[in-house]
């Protein structure tokens, strides 16, 4: 079939006629895909499905994986509910429709099942295209349940990047991008924010891959935003959660309403002397009220930078460990404590000796605190990403 808009489906790839040049569309269908095809979580024998797609700018041209096309094809054909639902700063359904054929004999009840689906490749290019600025996925993924029951299935192809209350990426230089998971899902049930997904089953596609002017998540961060849709999804009682890793292309879809850009900050480096935080931003991170690594290795790389510098120098460096309001005013000082601790112990085994270097925890207490409690005591994910780090403040070198 000719692709008719930028937006490509990837519907259907008819070639010739008959039986063969129809199976992927209806000929011949025999309610199975291939493996290659097959979701693991979402199936078509008997469920409307439900699609919200985010095509608008700073998020890549959308394109439906062939897993989810495959789905999008078995659904029709079973003659379930198809929707559109379009991902902008106001989601909306757009576009609802079920195959139905009067035809007389197989081949003629193909031929209408192919002009349904052209039907459908023309409501994906026109009809989910951004009308309103800004990004929501979270209220997409509800109007998505609406249209769907329980037992149905639902499709989130967006790059995730909500720009909207309650969850605003963009706030903190990106900070939401390094917060906890399940402190973002506590943070939302508290604000009865959370979709009702109960029963549905959640195929999630396109997760972080953004277009200029939104500058490209790195592994780190993808993967954390991963974490954070998945964790979403689980929580607002989807019945099973699928993420589909799809990189797409850089390329945006032009003249569509404005989103906010997501500051994604350089991590810092160590200069010769002065002040060097350590955190998630520069793979210095931690595991949940522990002093253990998130990533050894990569936490390692990060310091190996601080070691090359007092390695060639002759400074020596005060350890600062920071938290975010978890627990009890003394617990945070002794965890923060832990993880100056646990860089000093790197720092050495890299062979910088432990009389240069001191170490202490101060906790929430220190200049640079974020304000990460909200008005009724509920910890704030961004801030709390924000306040958690071990400061390297190293002294200007001797002469």
């Amino acid at each position: 079939m000719t692709r008719r808009s930028s937006l490509p489906m990837r519907l259907a790839r008819t070639r010739g006629a008959g039986c063969v040049g129809l199976l992927l569309l209806a000929g011949c269908h025999s309610g199975t895909r291939p493996p290659s095809t097959r979701l693991q979580c979402a199936d078509a024998a008997s469920t409307p499905l439900a699609v919200a797609v985010g095509a608008r700018s700073n998020s890549a041209v959308p394109v439906l994986p062939d897993a989810t096309a495959a789905l999008l094809r078995d659904t029709a054909w079973a003659g379930q509910k198809v929707t559109f639902i379009r991902v902008d700063g106001e989601p909306e359904m757009t576009f609802t429709d079920t195959f139905r054929s009067q035809a007389g004999n197989e081949q003629a009840r193909h031929d209408d099942f192919t002009a349904f689906l052209q039907q459908l490749q023309t409501a994906f290019a026109t009809k989910t295209r951004a009308k309103i600025s800004e990004a929501d996925p979270l209220a997409a993924l509800s109007e998505a349940a609406r249209a769907t029951p329980p037992g149905g299935n639902l499709v989130l192809l967006d790059s995730g990047l909500q720009t909207m209350p309650p969850l605003r990426f963009q706030d903190g230089d990106g900070a939401l991008l390094e917060a906890e998971p399940d402190e973002i899902v506590t943070d939302l049930k508290q604000q009865k924010a959370l979709p009702d997904l109960h029963g549905r089953s959640v195929v999630l596609a396109g997760l972080g891959n953004t277009a200029d002017p939104q500058l490209a998540l790195n592994t780190r961060q993808r993967n954390n935003l991963v974490a954070i849709w998945r964790a979403i999804a689980k929580a607002s009682g989807a019945r099973c959660v699928e993420v589909l890793d799809d990189p797409a292309g850089r390329r945006s879809v032009a003249g569509l309403p404005a989103v906010s850009v997501v500051q994604i900050a350089a991590p810092p480096t160590p200069q010769p002397c002065g002040e060097t935080q350590f955190s998630e931003r520069n793979n210095v991170g931690f595991l949940p009220d522990q002093a253990d690594f998130r990533d050894e290795a990569a936490a390692r790389t990060t310091i190996q930078a601080l070691a090359d510098v007092m390695r060639h120098g002759r400074q020596t460096v005060e350890l600062i460990g920071a938290t975010a309001s978890v627990g009890s005013a003394q617990g945070r000082r002794d965890l923060s404590r832990r993880r100056a601790e646990a860089v000093r112990d790197v720092l050495v085994d890299l062979g910088i000796t432990a009389d240069r270097i001191t170490t202490r925890g101060v906790g929430t207490d220190w200049a640079g605190y974020v304000p990460d409690l909200g008005p009724d005591g509920a910890l704030l994910p961004g801030p709390a990403a924000e306040n958690r780090k071990v400061i390297a403040r190293l002294s200007c070198p001797r002469g």
